[in-house]
């Protein structure tokens, strides 16, 4: 897995949902980007499905054995059998809660799916099937929200393309053989050198946007996404009544008076 844009925007104010302090809101946006032409006849991704949780490889590893619901998904893109897997993990602690979008994707379609993370599980998988395939899907694997114990506000990443080592078949195909005895779970590309994906690179990418928090420039106090002279007398107004609002606040001492209004001149002139 790449990751092709990482957004660490440190703003001066954060401000959370105080009934949330130890949770964070997410949207994962799945985006498709297979277009790898001709496609093949009814091509797309099954339903997402996932999780979040605390241990590494919850929900699949590469170089592990499918559970019986990462194989449904792989090569049937059904999530019944993975979701009670999941719902079995939440009930016993090993799981943080499912993620789960229903209905097909388009192969160069975008969607979205709310969830939300802890602390405690933070860490989030996700997988959707390549289809029609034997036994390919895409998948996010063990990403962590919370790095060093700050909360990501935006992260997006290329998905890697497995092979779930369940079904044979090198071709856009349904209904292949079993693989006997079951292999592993592999990056499509080592399993299928010669394969139509191979060298495609990813099929798709996921945008991880945290969605509890108000973001904002320091200063941009007209909101036009810049600290400019234009902020000026919005801001001088705002200290004369004395009104709040986030980007004023800017020594973050919650309050817009005086003593915002050096670190305001420090803002302009840096801009």
């Amino acid at each position: 897995m790449r990751i092709r844009i990482f957004l660490a925007v440190v703003f001066a104010c954060l401000i959370a949902n105080p009934m949330n302090a130890d949770e964070a809101e997410y949207r994962l946006t799945f985006t498709g980007g297979w277009t790898l032409k001709p496609l093949p006849g009814n091509a797309h991704f099954s339903p997402l499905v996932g999780a979040t949780h605390a241990e590494a490889d919850a929900i699949f590893a590469a170089g592990g054995l499918a559970s019986p619901g990462v194989e449904n998904v792989a090569e049937l893109g059904t999530t019944g059998v993975i979701v009670s897997e999941i719902n079995s993990g939440v009930a016993d602690g090993s799981l943080g809660s499912l993620i789960l979008r229903p209905g097909n994707v388009g192969p160069a379609q975008t969607v979205i799916v709310d969830f939300v993370a802890t602390p405690e599980y933070s860490l989030v998988t996700m997988l959707s099937m390549i289809a029609p395939s034997p036994d390919w899907f895409v998948g996010l694997h063990d990403f962590d929200l919370r790095p060093d114990g700050v909360w990501l506000d935006e992260v997006t990443l290329e998905l890697n393309s497995y092979d779930a080592g369940t079904e044979n078949g090198s071709t856009f195909s349904l209904s292949n053989p079993a693989t006997v005895p079951q292999s592993f779970i592999l990056p499509l590309d080592d399993v299928e050198p010669d394969g139509p994906l191979t060298g495609f690179g990813s099929v798709a990418t996921v945008t991880l946007t945290r969605t509890d928090v108000d973001l904002f420039v320091p200063g941009d106090v007209n909101n036009d996404g810049e600290v400019n002279p234009l902020d000026v007398n919005p801001f001088v107004a705002l200290i004369a009544e004395q009104i709040f609002i986030p980007a004023a606040d800017i020594n973050c001492d919650g309050e817009v008076n005086l003593l915002d209004v050096q670190p305001f001149v420090n803002l302009l002139n840096d801009n």
